[in-house]
Formats: structure tokens, C-alpha cells, sequence
């Protein structure tokens, strides 16, 4: 997984963040309870790496619908 700034940029087949329907576009805005408003991306990595038996994202996901008439 690639997260640009927030977003989720890249879901690699077959990794955690693939088998949790992450996708492409997510935002991550907490990881473990901690808020990634002020996290870097290397802090972010590492948070998500150190998370050894259990690992909770909360996301946002924004879908784009078009509604034709």
C-alpha cells in the first residue's frame, strides 16, 4: 500500500490492505486511534508496520455516482 499524503495511492494484490478492500482513493484518517492529520508518510508506515497482532485504519471513502435523467 502507497498512501499519497492521506490517500491511498496503490493496493498491492494480495497484501493486508487488499484483503481489507482498502482502495485506491481511501483516505486514512486514523490508525490505531491516533489521527493522521499532522502524521508523515514515513510515520504513517511505521505506525501501520509496528502494528504486530491487530490493526485498525478508519477511512474515509468517497464514491463518484452519476446519475443520468
Amino acid at each position: 500500500m502507497k498512501l499519497h499524503s492521506e490517500f491511498v495511492f496503490q493496493i498491492t494484490p494480495g497484501s493486508k490492505a487488499s484483503t481489507a478492500n482498502l482502495c485506491p482513493g481511501d483516505i486514512i484518517v486514523a490508525i490505531n486511534g491516533l489521527s493522521t492529520e499532522n502524521m508523515t508518510h514515513n510515520d504513517a508506515q511505521e505506525r501501520i508496520k509496528a502494528a504486530a497482532h491487530q490493526l485498525s485504519l478508519r477511512i474515509e471513502r468517497y464514491v463518484n455516482i452519476s446519475v443520468y435523467f
